[in-house]
């Protein structure tokens, strides 16, 4: 039963990149089927980062359901808009075809689902396709002339920034920040280490609470992929700190050393769609929108 749902699945993301997302007609239906098979679909929920500004090009990313907002924090720390997304869009290219760092942010606008295509895929599939990497350079020039037409734009989305979000600041004490994010059956997380730039970790656990749930973490030696015995949310916690405490790719010797912990909380609605300290009248308020 499970091999023919996931084929029912497949065949659903075929049909849709061949009558909503224009490259793939340029492919061989050997080549369609490749993709699909070896890719992943991901959601994400809103206000949630697909990609972030930095971030190494790992995927090639297909748009199945959603909006995506494409944006750049600017001076003051505040967030300029570049453009949306919808459905049967697609982004990374400029990333993956030149190999340099994403230099925009891509935040859910709303629940999104993402064909993420690996790079290795993208690389021995389509970017060997003479009619598919014309396709994708006209993409990137038309997306830069949009860019380019609006300065304020275009000043926002090239600016040079080693540290845009300012995790490079050192505080008067270091710091060892964990970041979760909770999901209706996914738990994400990252480490950062305010002494030491490169000890630094994420990873998620997936499908917490229905069959096949596994632990995906890239920490110093790498990825690393786990199948979990099932369980809740305690279970995947337990598994997270595992991996951050291992000997071989951990981060930290001791739970005791994380000093700051970060959860994203969408409960907010569109009144708190950004990152704000919790206090008193803050509680109120989110107790208010609970009902939404």
């Amino acid at each position: 039963m499970g091999e023919k749902i996931r084929r029912m699945k497949d065949k659903l993301i075929l049909d849709f990149l061949i009558n909503q997302v224009s490259l793939f007609k340029l492919l061989s239906d050997k080549q369609l089927k490749k993709i699909v098979t070896g890719s992943r679909v991901q959601s994400y929920g809103f206000n949630e980062a697909v990609v972030r500004f930095g971030e190494n090009a790992t995927f090639y990313g297909v748009l199945l359901e959603g909006t995506l907002l494409a944006s750049v924090v600017g001076e003051g720390g505040l967030r300029k808009e570049i453009g949306k997304l919808e459905a049967g869009d697609t982004f990374g290219e400029m990333a993956l075809m030149s190999g340099d760092k994403n230099i925009i942010d891509f935040i859910a606008q709303k629940q999104s689902l993402v064909l993420r295509i690996p790079l290795a895929l993208f690389q021995s599939v389509i970017a060997i396709e003479p009619a598919a990497v014309n396709h994708i350079s006209k993409t990137i020039i038309e997306r830069l002339k949009y860019i380019m037409a609006d300065p304020d734009k275009a000043r926002a989305a090239f600016q040079e920034s080693d540290d845009p979000y300012g995790l490079q600041l050192k505080g008067e004490r270091p710091e060892k920040i964990l970041v979760i994010n909770c999901g209706s059956s996914s738990l994400k997380y990252s480490f950062f280490d305010s002494e030491d730039e490169s000890n630094t970790a994420n990873g998620q656990v997936e499908r917490i609470g229905i069959p096949g749930t596994r632990l995906v973490h890239k920490g110093r030696s790498g990825e690393v992929v786990r199948d979990l015995k099932g369980g809740g949310y305690e279970e995947a916690f337990e598994a997270i700190l595992n991996e951050l405490t291992s000997a071989d790719n951990g981060v930290i010797k001791n739970p005791s050393e994380i000093t700051v912990v970060g959860h994203r909380v969408v409960h907010g609605g569109e009144r708190f769609s950004e990152a704000v300290v919790i206090n008193d009248e803050i509680l109120a308020e989110l107790d208010s929108l609970s009902p939404l």
